[in-house]
């Protein structure tokens, strides 16, 4: 466990959301202490004032269930911030590690075309047909892309179109958290979006023990997507659990769903 968690201490900004290390996970906080003696910062985002905030240097105070559109709110910081200073981030890290530069067929709706849902939605049986999800493809079956990310059919252009909606007002609106707590956690945590930074972020069950668990996490996957913080010495997304069930479970392949369990 230490080998693992030690990599926390190359980290130059910590987001711990849905977690609190301090009383919960004490041997992974032991690292963040030292990444924080090293110099880094540590943004708490939680709906309690709890001994992981004592430490933070930014605590971030949100409704409980609120994640997404705090997550949803520092993207659209990011992707705003990369129009404005591209050079001020890892850019070619996207364009090779990530499907940014795909581009998305024309039959592809998304919610803020159609009130709410994605192309394919059946309500019937409340699912959707995914067919017109799929990339442009040329003669060979690969997706086509543009690496000049300009297109409005890339990836990163759709997505940018689907997190409009997440302006700052609006976000913290939804969470309740103070706006220039909020605008200077996005600016700490952004700066590690820059090719000699890394930021890692922390969650646990905070996070995933919801009924929108799974998108949570998706959406931490997606901001550390974009800055470039994922197979890099102090980044990552860090799941903190208890290491003789779910991380053994995990490690070992004991779940029974899953080979070899």
């Amino acid at each position: 466990m230490t080998n693992h968690w030690n990599d926390i201490a190359n980290a130059d900004c910590i987001l711990a959301i849905g977690c609190n290390p301090a009383e919960n996970h004490p041997a992974s906080m032991r690292w963040v202490q030292k990444a924080r003696e090293n110099g880094a910062k540590l943004i708490c985002v939680d709906p309690r004032f709890t001994r992981t905030a004592s430490q933070a240097d930014i605590f971030c105070k949100m409704r409980s269930g609120t994640d997404i559109a705090f997550i949803g709110g520092m993207i659209k910081y990011v992707l705003d911030d990369m129009d404005a200073h591209p050079e001020q981030y890892n850019m070619p890290y996207g364009l090779e590690y990530t499907n940014a530069k795909f581009l998305v067929g024309a039959t592809y709706k998304g919610p803020e075309a159609l009130d709410g849902v994605f192309s394919g939605y059946k309500p019937e049986t409340r699912s959707y047909d995914r067919s017109t999800w799929e990339y442009e493809r040329d003669a060979d079956g690969w997706p086509k892309h543009d690496k000049t990310l300009k297109s409005p059919n890339c990836v990163f252009q759709v997505f940018k179109k689907h997190l409009a909606r997440y302006d700052v007002d609006t976000v913290c609106k939804i969470t309740g958290t103070p706006k220039e707590t909020y605008l200077e956690a996005c600016r700490t945590f952004a700066a590690t979006g820059r090719p000699d930074r890394a930021g890692t972020l922390l969650y646990s069950m905070g996070g995933t023990q919801h009924t929108v668990g799974v998108q949570n996490v998706r959406a931490y996957s997606i901001l550390q997507l974009l800055l470039a913080n994922i197979g890099v010495a102090g980044g990552g997304i860090n799941a903190l659990r208890g290491e003789s069930n779910v991380q053994g479970s995990t490690d070992f392949g004991l779940l029974w769903d899953v080979l070899p369990g």
